[in-house]
C-alpha cells in the first residue's frame, strides 16, 4: 500500500511541475500577441510607434522618415511604423515617376534623378 501511495504522489508532483510552466507561458498576462483589430496600445488609434526615436507619429505621414518617404504600418506588427517610399494615390490624374530607396542616405529619390 505504501508503494502505491508514493507512486500517486510522484505522478501528482510531475503533473504540477509540467502544468505550472505551461500556464505561465499561455497566460494572457504574459502574451505579446496583439490582435490586428485591437486599438494600438502603444500610441493610440491613428499613430504608429517608431523604434528608432521611441516616439509615436501619425500613420501615413512623413514623421521621422527621410525625403519622399512616409511612415506606414509594418507588415509584422501594425502598431509599429516603418519608413517606405511614398506611393502616389492611384486616383490622381497625373502619374508620377516611381521612387527608389537609397539606403546610404536613408531616403527615397525619383527614378532617373542624379545624385
Amino acid at each position: 500500500m505504501e508503494k502505491g501511495k508514493f507512486q500517486i504522489i510522484g505522478l501528482q508532483a510531475c503533473f504540477w511541475v509540467t502544468l505550472i510552466p505551461i500556464l505561465l507561458i499561455v497566460s494572457p498576462a504574459h502574451s505579446h500577441v496583439v490582435r490586428r483589430d485591437a486599438v494600438n496600445k502603444l500610441c493610440g488609434d491613428d499613430r504608429l510607434y517608431f523604434k528608432e526615436t521611441r516616439k509615436c507619429y501619425p500613420a501615413n505621414w512623413k514623421g521621422p522618415c527621410g525625403e519622399l518617404m512616409v511612415l506606414e504600418p509594418s507588415d509584422k506588427d501594425k502598431n509599429i511604423g516603418e519608413c517606405n517610399c511614398e506611393v502616389p494615390d492611384r486616383s490622381t490624374y497625373c502619374p508620377q515617376r516611381p521612387k527608389v530607396f537609397w539606403e546610404k542616405e536613408s531616403r527615397c529619390y525619383y527614378i532617373y534623378d542624379q545624385v
